[in-house]
């Protein structure tokens, strides 16, 4: 019983950092379009139709964000969802605008 225990709190804590990382992406964004952060939890509830607490437990990254969420909630603002994550491929090394790794550049 406790080893099952354990993996599931390994599982959990590997689970963790995604999560927070889709937060601070969806954070960063809101911020970027002028909505006060004191707003976050209460602008994804309004766009996804869904619960203020569920809303505020997405927004603080302890619940998960669905690729469909973060899409809707970019569409909102008429951006893409390049937008929304576009921290987590700064952080990558690699800008938006660049093609999947194996897709060459169009020449200008």
């Amino acid at each position: 019983m406790k080893r099952s225990k354990k993996i599931d709190m390994h599982e959990k804590k590997t689970d963790a950092p995604a999560k927070a990382r889709a937060a601070q992406c969806v954070a960063n964004f809101l911020s970027s379009k002028e909505v006060p952060t004191r707003k976050h939890s209460r602008t994804v509830e309004a766009i996804l139709g869904i619960s203020y607490s569920q809303a505020h437990r997405m927004v603080l990254g302890t619940d998960d964000w669905t690729l469909d969420e973060l899409m809707k909630v970019a569409s909102a603002f008429g951006s893409t969802l390049d937008d929304v994550l576009q921290p987590l491929l700064e952080r990558r090394g690699q800008p938006s605008s660049a093609p999947p790794p194996g897709v060459p550049r169009k020449k200008s």
